[in-house]
């Protein structure tokens, strides 16, 4: 089990992105070797291994679309094997269904939750303490900030400091855990799902849906080829049937019929995957 912060990328000035790369070569080398080669770029904050033929989802944080054009040539240049794009979309708003400390805190629910910023809203700025905490924060293992605070050498009381200013910014949404569902013998499935437009209404329904559901732990509405994704962990292939068709009876006017994708394996995931400030603040200073 692994605690790490939930970060909001809106707030930094950030897109997430959602993004399908198939690898027509199956030798396991070449696919071990391109994994590896996604894990490692600086801007992937989630990598998985899907339905075991090739294909990857990686999540991408980038300032913009010419950022992310110039992360796909620079891929091309620098692969150890040749990809093409099956998919790239825009997260506009996502919900994780956890129960986090600052929600226990306000007494304000058991969701994390973060939508597209404000077009008028300017970008929370880093510098180089805010990311070395942030960076510590989301890919330390840690149980105290009393423990990470060892990490980035900052003392304990500066620590205390910046955390609650992030905080308060919005940039830290909260603290979560990362269990390792093979633990539990249960298997991570996708489900894409393809829907009209959504009313205000129709949206929050489905939202709380989500978050009361025992086995929906994460749902992204989207811009582009799927509309929704929601994240599963089941024990067999009967508890995906039972949530596709209890959703089905739900909201079966405003959706098509779930398309089920299990997740191989995850090989990375952090809310805030930078490693470099000099690499971020360049980022920033673009926006």
């Amino acid at each position: 089990m692994r605690r790490s912060i939930w970060v909001d990328p809106h707030v930094l000035g950030l897109n997430l992105y959602i993004v399908q790369l198939e690898l027509p070569l199956k030798s396991m080398i070449h696919r071990e070797a391109f994994l590896s080669h996604l894990v490692s770029l600086e801007e992937s904050c989630a990598v998985a291994e899907l339905g075991g033929e090739g294909l990857f989802e990686v999540r991408i944080l980038a300032t913009g679309r010419e950022h992310l054009d110039g992360l796909f040539q620079s891929l091309a240049q620098t692969s150890p094997a040749h990809f093409r794009i099956r998919a790239c979309v825009t997260v506009l708003e996502q919900d994780y269904s956890g129960t986090s400390e600052q929600d226990r805190k306000n007494n304000a629910g058991s969701s994390l939750h973060f939508g597209p910023r404000s077009p008028n809203g300017s970008p929370c700025q880093l510098d180089e303490k805010d990311h070395s905490i942030l960076s510590a924060l989301a890919n330390d293992r840690y149980f105290s900030l009393l423990e990470v605070s060892r990490t980035p050498k900052i003392p304990p009381a500066t620590l205390n400091f910046r955390v609650e200013k992030l905080e308060k910014a919005g940039v830290i949404k909260g603290h979560y855990y990362v269990m390792d569902p093979k633990v539990f013998k249960e298997m991570p499935i996708a489900l894409h799902i393809r829907s009209r437009v959504l009313t205000p209404k129709e949206r929050m329904a489905l939202m709380d849906y989500c978050r009361m559901h025992p086995r929906i732990s994460l749902v992204s509405f989207l811009l582009g080829g799927y509309s929704i994704e929601m994240y599963t962990l089941v024990q067999d292939q009967k508890e995906v049937r039972d949530i596709i068709a209890d959703l089905s009876r739900h909201f079966g006017d405003i959706m098509d019929v779930p398309q089920m994708i299990p997740q191989i394996s995850f090989a990375k995931y952090t809310l805030y995957p930078f490693k470099s400030f000099s690499k971020v603040r360049s980022m920033f200073a673009t926006l």
